[in-house]
């Protein structure tokens, strides 16, 4: 009889943790304006009410550079089409809404995050979507010099004291241009960069972007995804093992 008990005891023991776990992944209650956002949006989808969520958005809309961020309902509504169509609809309406640790609440693999009960990012690629990304590539590329032209992808822009700075994806080569601040991006850039490296900081959408030009080093520090305004991007500029600069580089929204 004490054998009995005592495997028993170590058989809850076991498997408590694992229990404990699962209930509190399913029922963690600081996510429960998340888990009852993304209910709504199913129900608003299902009856192709845009205007309700429309309503569950949180403004502004970031969406990949150099697609213009949607500012309002208003702008919303207009390219709906960007974000739901035919393909994503019914796949967001049997999803179930996950937990991805401590990065929140999403829909369909990280296809619609929510916050604080409101839809924070929405990372669909419907056929819309991609047609105005690729005018606003067009549109963008032309206000830039010949050799900046022709990116598939804006990483990262941002402002320092003297330079404004664009990173930019051509194909596999990830590419670094600095212009003067306040100079026209039509003229030739102070510094252009190729063979640039992208490297992830975990996995909360932190990275750094490393360039090399004749034994000097160019490193942008992008770190605001994990802490928000209370965190500063830095571009750092070194030699070797020694710094030469490190410098506040703001980003810029599109």
């Amino acid at each position: 009889m004490r054998w009995q008990v005592s495997k028993s005891l170590l058989l809850l023991f076991l498997v408590l943790p694992f229990v404990q776990s699962s209930i509190g992944w399913a029922q963690d209650t600081s996510y429960a304006n998340d888990y009852l956002a993304a209910k709504k949006l199913q129900i608003a989808l299902r009856k192709n009410d845009r205007r309700a969520v429309a309503n569950l958005v949180q403004f502004p809309l970031l969406n990949e550079k150099p697609l213009a961020s949607i500012k309002n309902a208003h702008e919303f509504l207009a390219r709906w089409d960007e974000f739901f169509d035919a393909t994503n609809i019914p796949a967001l309406l049997t999803a179930g809404a996950e937990q991805y640790g401590w990065r929140g609440i999403a829909l369909l693999n990280g296809t619609v995050w929510f916050e604080k009960g409101k839809i924070r990012a929405i990372n669909s690629q419907t056929a819309a979507y991609q047609k105005a990304m690729q005018t606003a590539i067009k549109q963008d590329g032309a206000k830039l010099y010949p050799s900046a032209r022709g990116f598939d992808k804006v990483t990262f822009q941002c402002t320092t004291k003297k330079l404004y700075i664009r990173a930019q994806q051509h194909g596999d080569d990830l590419r670094y241009f600095a212009w003067k601040k306040g100079d026209s991006l039509l003229t030739k850039p102070e510094l252009e960069l190729t063979g640039g490296k992208y490297d992830p900081q975990g996995t909360g959408g932190n990275y750094n972007l490393e360039f090399n030009n004749n034994g000097f080093t160019y490193s942008l520090n992008v770190g605001h995804y994990l802490c928000g305004e209370d965190c500063n991007d830095y571009l750092a500029v070194s030699q070797g093992d020694k710094q030469l600069s490190n410098e506040v580089c703001t980003e810029v929204k599109p």
